[in-house]
């Protein structure tokens, strides 16, 4: 007999105690506008709706037992089933940051690309200084006709995704390096 009123006073202890916490939703709402309740705010109404979702999903596994009339209680104040809310509410912030990152990634790789561009040219200008420079006109058409690198690749193309100039833009370069390397050598004779 004893087992039985203890059954009993545990049942009227977690309908109030459900009532109560339905109340403190309800609160909840009024404060902050919807039910997503955060773990450090209120640990103890985090972990309710961690339950009553958990139990909801799992009707037939879970041994809290969320009954009709709780469920559409609930509704009634339009609680929110979903933990992290609609796929919209999620979604978009998703898709802003994403747009963000890629701009930013953006900035560096592109500046990057434009130094490294310098750097080659400068490269070449000195092999010209040397007196090498067709050796290494040779040796980057070999190169390019081993990779089957394209010949005139779109210009804008080339400076956002090439980390190197093009060949014939280094050729025509090295050309004009060359020129003007025969020109002061004339002058000082």
């Amino acid at each position: 007999m004893k087992k039985k009123t203890t059954k009993a006073k545990k049942r009227k202890n977690f309908r109030s105690r459900f009532e109560s916490k339905v109340e403190e939703l309800k609160a909840y709402k009024a404060e902050h506008g919807h039910f997503k309740v955060k773990q450090k705010e209120n640990m103890s109404l985090y972990n309710f709706c961690l339950t009553i979702r958990a139990a909801r999903k799992t009707t037939d596994k879970s041994n809290r037992k969320l009954t009709a009339d709780r469920i559409a209680q609930l509704d009634a104040i339009g609680f929110d089933w979903d933990k992290y809310g609609t796929a919209e509410e999620t979604v978009a912030p998703l898709s802003l940051a994403t747009t963000i990152g890629r701009l930013l990634h953006c900035r560096p790789g592109t500046s990057m690309t434009v130094h490294s561009r310098k750097c080659e040219f400068e490269a070449d200008e000195f092999s010209s200084n040397l007196g090498m420079s067709r050796e290494l006109q040779s040796g980057l058409c070999k190169i390019h006709l081993e990779n089957l690198g394209a010949m005139c690749p779109d210009p804008w193309y080339s400076a956002y995704h090439y980390s190197h100039p093009p060949l014939v833009e280094r050729l025509s370069a090295m050309m004009r390096y060359d020129k003007t390397m025969t020109q002061k050598t004339k002058k000082t004779l």
